[in-house]
């Protein structure tokens, strides 16, 4: 009975073994491959440039976006999804990609 029990048990450390490996490598993916766009745009268009351009990009990937005025225009903020944000004079931002966004950096003349 002894040797039945003993077994056993090193049956189920096997098991419990391969389960935390197939657990494990189920879990090792940042994403199922899953993409979303990131539009980007600027206004007036001759205020200035964006960067990135509009991309695609893998769930969960953080994407640093910076407004460059042109001459005679100053940074004023970001439209995000055509929402104003306020107070939002810093030219950088960051999109961590979980669904597609539209980006807008403003621009106004000197």
């Amino acid at each position: 009975m002894r040797i039945k029990e003993l077994t056993n048990f090193v049956v189920m450390k096997k098991l419990l073994l391969i389960l935390s490996v197939l657990f494990v490598m189920s879990c090792s993916g940042d994403n199922d491959g899953t993409k979303y766009t990131l539009t980007t745009s600027v206004s007036p268009p001759e205020g200035g440039l964006i960067s990135p351009e509009t991309g695609e990009y893998n769930e969960w990937d953080s994407v640093d976006i910076t407004a460059t005025p042109s001459n005679d225009y100053i940074f004023v903020g970001w439209t995000w999804g055509g929402i104003v944000t306020e107070n939002t004079s810093d030219p950088s931002t960051t999109a961590i990609m979980d669904n597609d966004y539209e980006v807008r950096a403003n621009f106004e003349k000197k």
